[in-house]
């Protein structure tokens, strides 16, 4: 049956490296949330006030028509490695309901770096505009969504299948590989032995 694969992270973690492997790994669909605001949005006037309410009413809505898309997708078979963003748990919770009510598999990767280790990275990225580059982050959308970022927690974990693989320090995310052993088991995954009463 085909599996849902999510990869969350801060700014700057290396999920869309990581994410491009998963997908070939797994001979899946790969969306990813900046490429579709980048190629929607990307060109348009961004407003002097209200950013933060201008850029969330924007993501809403390509994460409503990317959570069409997986469905079609998983209904002719396919897998999907979806990086869309949900750095925070109550984010997280409303894609699980999802993912549930449908009956989908779903693995969950983590991936972290320290946050000076992410500025850099990002900053070079905005330099360097490789394959990784959708969108320019500036100073104050790394600290903003850097800040918002809650990793999973045990009670997040329990009964999912979450795996937390951190990026090498100095190591830019473009370098990062991923192979099956790389990928399931060696990964720390989130505690499970708390039981619910």
């Amino acid at each position: 049956m085909p599996h849902l694969h999510l990869v969350i992270g801060p700014v700057g973690a290396g999920k869309s490296t990581f994410a491009r492997q998963l997908s070939r790994e797994h001979r899946a669909v790969r969306l990813t949330l900046d490429a579709w605001m980048a190629r929607l949005f990307g060109r348009d006037e961004r407003p002097a006030v209200g950013r933060l309410e201008w850029y969330v009413e924007r993501r809403d809505r390509c994460l409503e028509q990317i959570w069409e898309l997986t469905k079609e997708l998983v209904d002719v078979g396919t897998n999907v490695v979806l990086e869309i963003g949900l750095i925070q748990r109550s984010e997280r919770e409303r894609f699980y309901a999802q993912v549930d009510e449908m009956g989908y598999g779903l693995t969950v990767y983590v991936l972290d770096a320290p946050r000076e280790l992410r500025w850099e990275r990002v900053q070079r990225r905005n330099e360097e505009k490789g394959n990784t580059f959708s969108m320019e982050v500036p100073p104050y959308f790394f600290e903003l969504a850097s800040n918002m970022w809650e990793p999973p927690d045990e009670d997040e974990c329990f009964e999912r299948d979450v795996r937390f693989t951190r990026g090498r320090e100095g190591v830019s995310p473009d370098s990062l590989q991923v192979s099956s052993s790389s990928i399931s088991p060696s990964p720390r995954r989130c505690p499970r032995s708390r039981s619910r009463g």
